[in-house]
């Protein structure tokens, strides 16, 4: 092409467009109802309920408090150094960091090992323990005596007046089916004893998902319960990721925001409570419950006498891991009235998030920004989320 020349075209400058920032009006903490509006108290007697109060029989759980590790063996099952091995390693740091941490520093527990193993000198079969794992005890099953046994070989050796509960430990074996936490009626050195952590190391030995066993059987202590429907099999498709009182295998353990309101370590400035609705709509920006600042922490929404929706921001962290896509916001609903392994908790959500494990599907439910669900009249509203958190909007829905 003779003659001409060849021309670049620099083409159109375009206009760099600043994405729009969108500055929700929070409502004012003032607005919100008392904290105590939103303690609701359960009909249902004895421990097994999410209301309040807690049992007069739970474990303390403010303030720093002590507990005692006892490695017991029997005339007929040989003491096992991993016995040790699994507690110093495993439980006991586990234990220890959730319950700090957790609670925004508001409760410490200390795990003291006893150093020297305890001789039962008895038979393991005395006690009448010797059924498949999870079936219903024997009519005649003695654990209490068990641990009794345990603590008054010891007891001129501990001062047991130091102590909130006592675990008993033994070497593995099936000829204890039961394991975990047990109501007892025990006194030494003048301090009485209302609950005992019990059981051999076969339940959790060597199996990292379960780290969290005594954080569980603890939280059991504490007045917690399995706050799901456990009617169905632990672990199946459907069944919560969500606290370790899920089960003693939970994929997220770190507690739920009314967990951690039932045992007092959420503040009056973390909690933002409605009783009614005689103001309007209330936003409010929520900070991812695993982070220390004292934020807001959950929303708690009175839905009747027996009844609360409790919205909370989650986002991975040293306590639960959770990809991009299960962050978000949780939302569910607590009847106390609703007994343990019952359901008194149910997740709110539009799509269920199956977390694909080896251990079985999980159950996330989270919800991203732009989402909307209803629950009893209650329209929960996603405006938006980042790494600090989500903004959330309520409302008679």
């Amino acid at each position: 092409m003779k003659g001409k020349k060849l021309l670049w075209n620099k083409g159109v400058t375009l206009k760099k467009v600043t994405p729009t920032v969108i500055n929700y009006e929070l409502t004012d903490a003032s607005k919100f109802a008392n904290l105590n509006a939103c303690k609701l108290s359960t009909n249902l007697k004895g421990d097994g309920h999410y209301g309040f109060p807690r049992s007069e029989n739970a474990i303390p759980t403010l303030g720093e408090h002590k507990s005692i590790a006892l490695f017991v063996y029997f005339d007929d099952l040989p003491f096992e150094q991993r016995q040790f091995d699994e507690w110093k390693n495993n439980q006991i740091p586990t234990f220890e960091k959730y319950v700090a941490a957790m609670s925004y520093g508001k409760l410490k527990y200390k795990i003291d090992i006893f150093e020297k193993p305890i001789r039962i000198s008895k038979s393991v079969l005395t006690y009448n323990l010797d059924t498949a794992h999870d079936a219903p005890m024997k009519p005649n099953a003695n654990a209490g005596g068990l641990i009794s046994d345990a603590v008054f070989a010891v007891d001129s050796e501990i001062d047991f007046s130091n102590y909130e509960f006592i675990n008993v430990i033994t070497p593995w074996t099936r000829l204890i089916g039961f394991e975990g936490s047990l109501g007892v009626n025990l006194k030494a050195d003048g301090k009485q004893f209302n609950f005992a952590s019990f059981g051999p190391i076969r339940e959790y030995l060597d199996d990292p998902k379960k780290k969290i066993w005594l954080l569980h059987e603890a939280g059991h202590m504490m007045g917690l319960i399995h706050q799901f429907n456990t009617r169905d099999v632990w672990g199946s498709t459907g069944f919560p990721i969500w606290s370790a009182m899920a089960n003693g295998a939970s994929q997220a353990p770190e507690f739920m925001a009314w967990e951690r309101f039932l045992l007092g370590w959420l503040s009056a400035e973390q909690v933002r409570c409605i009783e009614n609705f005689d103001q309007g709509v209330f936003t409010s920006k929520l900070s991812p419950l695993s982070a220390v600042a004292n934020d807001a922490k959950t929303i708690l929404i009175k839905l009747d006498g027996s009844k609360i929706l409790v919205i909370e921001s989650r986002r991975s962290s040293s306590l639960s891991f959770l990809s991009k896509e299960e962050e978000g916001v949780l939302v569910y609903t607590i009847d106390v009235n609703i007994r343990s392994n019952d359901g008194s908790a149910n997740l709110v959500f539009n799509t269920p998030k199956i977390r694909q494990s080896t251990i079985g599907d999980g159950l996330v439910g989270t919800l991203e920004s732009g989402e909307i669900v209803t629950s009893g009249g209650i329209k929960v509203e996603i405006l938006s989320s980042d790494a600090s958190g989500d903004i959330v909007r309520v409302s008679k829905g």
